[in-house]
C-alpha cells in the first residue's frame, strides 16, 4: 500500500505555481511517499483545515491504513 503525505497550507506549500522544489517535496521524497499538494497561496486557516480533513477523510474511506 503507496503512503502518502498529505500537504495543506498557503502559499508556502503551494507548488504548483512555482518551478522550485518546496519543503514538502523534500519531505515527501525523504519518506519515500506520495506527495497531495492542496497548498494555495491567498487562503485562510479554516478552507486550509477543511481541505485537509476533507482529504484525510477521503483516503481513509479508500482503505488506505491510518499509518
Amino acid at each position: 500500500m503507496p503512503k502518502y503525505l498529505i500537504s495543506a497550507g498557503c502559499s508556502f506549500s503551494d507548488n504548483i505555481n512555482t518551478e522550485f522544489f518546496l519543503y514538502n517535496d523534500f519531505v515527501a521524497s525523504h519518506l519515500g511517499a506520495t506527495l497531495v499538494h492542496l497548498g494555495i497561496g491567498g487562503v485562510g486557516n479554516q478552507f486550509i483545515a477543511h481541505t485537509f480533513m476533507n482529504n484525510v477523510q477521503q483516503k481513509l474511506d479508500a482503505g488506505v491504513p491510518a499509518e
